[in-house]
């Protein structure tokens, strides 16, 4: 968000408004098609070039207590598609 230069005292507000909108970008609707909306609701100056998916994406962290659910479930005997 301060990447973005949302003021410290909007950042639940911007919360709020993304929690609205995550559903969608979860559903294929590109993130970046969000940045008109935000600049305006937002009152933002955002460089021409600015990508909210570059930023997510340079901003990932790692996920690795992920690997402890995987790991955990069990693993089934795989079968071929027999044709009877």
């Amino acid at each position: 968000m301060n990447v973005m230069g949302i003021a410290s005292e909007r950042h639940n507000e911007f919360t709020e408004y993304y929690d609205t909108i995550d559903t969608e970008i979860c559903l294929g609707r590109h993130v970046d098609t969000y940045i008109p909306e935000i600049s305006s609701k937002f009152d933002l100056t955002l460089p021409p070039d600015f990508s909210m998916e570059k930023y997510f994406i340079d901003h990932f962290d790692r996920n690795i207590e992920i690997w402890k659910v995987v790991e955990s479930i069990p693993t089934f005997p795989r079968f071929a598609n027999l044709a009877i």
